[in-house]
């Protein structure tokens, strides 16, 4: 009998100690700490749109942990509790490409899938780095959209109905395909693997300059932004039992 009682004690710590809770990530903030009127208004026509302001400290502490993570997001309808643990999303061979053709080191955000707390057929995909929160959370009742506002220096961020977002970007009805000195023509990229030991689907990215320009001129802005994008796909594949990683990422800026 004792040593059964030892046994679920240990157990027991091990799904403690498995799993991370970080609580006060987010504290919701008022629409006028945004000076700028243009994001202000922004913000306003959005119905459902929460702002949150991210804690420094809570932030590195989300970007540094690798275990299965919980945390609370502070919505206009409630609050809603994530279970998220890290997710790769590149293969082995991945590699940033420049115009040139050079290949250019890049500090990677951190990828993570999971659910919402108690609620199996959710689905969650964010993107963290140091500063940021990125990602969509979505069930049968909510379709959220979470990230930092643009045009503000302070971290915060908005939460919101996805649904409530109208979109009017146009879809191109034929593939564009456009050529450049870092494409890897000739070469086939070899399939990576996964810890299931099954094949993954390996998928090429690339930016144009226009997307650079528009996200500061900064490569690690195009990065985040598209890889955050990329997550919330491969977790869509994940869910359908495809593995789909990133090989190759590229930038063209020697064409509008």
């Amino acid at each position: 009998m004792k040593y059964i009682y030892i046994l679920f004690l240990a157990c027991l710590l091990f799904q403690v100690n498995g799993q991370k809770s970080i609580d006060n990530v987010f504290q919701k903030q008022r629409v006028n700490v945004v000076v700028s009127d243009e994001v202000r208004n922004n913000i306003n026509s959005i119905s459902s749109s929460q702002l949150l302001y991210l804690n420094d400290a809570k932030a590195a502490e989300l970007f540094n942990a690798s275990e299965l993570i919980t945390f609370q997001v502070p919505t206009q309808s409630g609050t809603v509790e994530l279970e998220i643990e890290r997710a790769s999303i590149f293969s082995p061979n991945f590699k940033v490409m420049t115009p040139s053709g050079e290949a250019t080191d890049i500090e990677l955000p951190h990828y993570y899938h999971g659910k919402i707390k108690g609620d199996v057929n959710s689905f969650v995909a964010l993107m963290i780095t140091k500063d940021a929160i990125e990602g969509m959370i979505t069930n049968d009742k909510l379709n959220l959209t979470l990230g930092r506002v643009k045009g503000v220096e302070e971290k915060i961020h908005a939460v919101y109905n996805t649904n409530d977002i109208l979109n009017t970007t146009p879809i191109c009805s034929n593939p564009i395909e456009l050529d450049y000195k870092g494409k890897p023509v000739e070469d086939t990229p070899p399939n990576g693997t996964t810890s299931t030991t099954c094949r993954a689907l390996e998928v090429y990215l690339e930016a144009d300059n226009q997307m650079y320009l528009d996200l500061g001129s900064t490569t690690q802005a195009v990065i985040n932004h598209m890889t955050a994008i990329f997550n919330n796909v491969s977790l869509l594949y994940d869910n359908e039992g495809v593995d789909l990683v990133i090989y190759l990422y590229a930038f063209c800026l020697d064409y509008p």
